[in-house]
């Protein structure tokens, strides 16, 4: 408004003459003028009629007013080039857009939410039914953010029954972190736990499933068990999958006596392919393979051979199979406790077992009697030597050749000795 009056007053009262161009443009100002800002709250646009009241700033060393400035602004701008007055307009159209631009909204995750007093009263219920040891009113050594400051700083002590007993004080990952110090350290699976542990075990559980139902009800189904919850959106995933989908497949390869050997693939960018450092290997950049038709894949069946037709033999009649088996034999009253069986599968009759019986004993008569022949000689010889004196001269009737010599005695085993061999035989 006070623009456009004295603009309007000055048309009046001094109508503008034409004059001629310059035919040098006059020398830009080395000083550039800059407004001065006294508040933050310059920065937002103010209405018209607030500029009769507009603060006082610094210009060229004195004080001026804030229409003066703009007039002063609108003198340097003339002086500038029209490419330079584009530019300079964008650039504080920009910055003005980015001061004035709320920031994004931040999301909430599941943890940060609170329990209802109705689902507090009744968790506290469930829990106090199942409670054999006092768990609720054991102590709890936790240190999170979100704790109020009294309990922070160690002046109260808090357990989970103060916890459930105020749940608009505390948040819901703060009562998951409680129920994770209460439960402790689990115990090996193999090692023997005892009942006090198990008790305390499956208080835990029970506690952290109830939580977990209660905050999905609540929340949407979301998990609350992680140590942190953030909410992906779509529109995100797409863009990430679609850059994804952009990169090129690399891969290294290197040539060596026993044949070319490739690493496994995997997506490059430009910038990242460019500064990879391959050492000896060189980085190959791998073609995307084209699909194949359903039609042409080979199935399970194609790499079975089939099984050749085989010819069925005729039915037959099942043939009686010979076996050789020994037959026991009656061998009177001469066998023995066991069967006898001999080398060639023969068969011998009772009669030829006698005989081979018979002829062994003969032997042996045989040859106990020339023994006893052999004894008797011996005794008799001994006999004679003893009844002829040694002064006396034997009988001249008798010739003394005729007396048994060793020759003779020799002859004599020697023909016993056969004689006995052929019984045998």
């Amino acid at each position: 408004m006070v623009r456009a009056t004295r603009s309007t007053q000055l048309a009046l009262e001094d109508p503008p003459t034409p004059q001629a161009a310059p035919a040098v443009l006059p020398a830009r100002k080395t000083q550039t003028k800059k407004r001065k800002r006294t508040s933050e709250n310059e920065d937002l646009p103010q209405p018209e009629q607030d500029h009769q009241h507009s603060p006082e700033t610094e210009k060229d060393g004195h004080v001026t007013t804030g229409v003066e400035s703009e007039e002063g602004d609108k003198e340097d701008e003339k002086d500038r080039p029209l490419g330079k007055r584009q530019k300079t307009r964008q650039v504080v159209k920009d910055e003005d857009f980015e001061r004035h631009t709320p920031p994004p909204p931040r999301h909430k995750d599941a943890g940060e939410g609170t329990l209802s007093p109705v689902d507090a009263e009744n968790l506290l219920v469930v829990l106090e039914a199942v409670d054999l040891q006092g768990l609720l009113d054991r102590d709890l050594l936790i240190s999170h953010w979100q704790l109020p400051a009294t309990y922070r700083n160690g002046q109260l002590s808090l357990s989970l029954r103060i916890i459930l007993k105020e749940p608009s004080s505390f948040t819901l990952r703060v009562l998951q972190d409680a129920i994770r110090a209460l439960a402790g350290e689990k115990p090996a699976p193999r090692a023997p736990a005892s009942r006090n542990v198990l008790e305390q075990s499956q208080f835990c559980d029970l506690a952290s499933g109830l939580l977990q139902q209660i905050a999905t009800r609540h929340a949407g189904a979301i998990d609350i068990s992680r140590d942190t919850i953030e909410a992906d959106t779509d529109e995100g995933a797409r863009i990430l999958m679609e850059e994804d989908e952009k990169l090129d497949r690399f891969a290294l390869h290197q040539h060596l006596p026993t044949g070319d050997f490739f690493t496994s693939a995997a997506k490059l960018s430009a910038s990242e392919a460019t500064s990879l450092v391959t050492g000896q290997a060189s980085l190959v950049a791998l073609q995307p393979s084209v699909p194949l038709d359903p039609s042409y894949l080979p199935k399970l069946e194609s790499y079975s051979r089939p099984l050749k037709p085989t010819l069925v033999a005729p039915n037959r009649l099942p043939v009686s199979q010979r076996t050789a088996t020994g037959s026991i034999l009656d061998y009177g009253p001469f066998a023995s406790f066991a069967p006898i069986y001999d080398s060639e599968a023969g068969e011998i009759t009772q009669e030829e077992v006698q005989d081979i019986i018979w002829n062994k004993r003969q032997r042996f008569l045989a040859r106990r009697k020339l023994a006893k022949a052999l004894e008797s000689d011996v005794e008799m010889n001994a006999a004679v030597e003893e009844a002829t004196p040694s002064g006396e001269s034997p009988d001249p009737a008798i010739d003394p050749s005729l007396g048994l010599d060793d020759d003779l005695r020799a002859a004599i085993q020697q023909l016993q000795l056969e004689t006995g061999i052929t019984g045998l035989n």
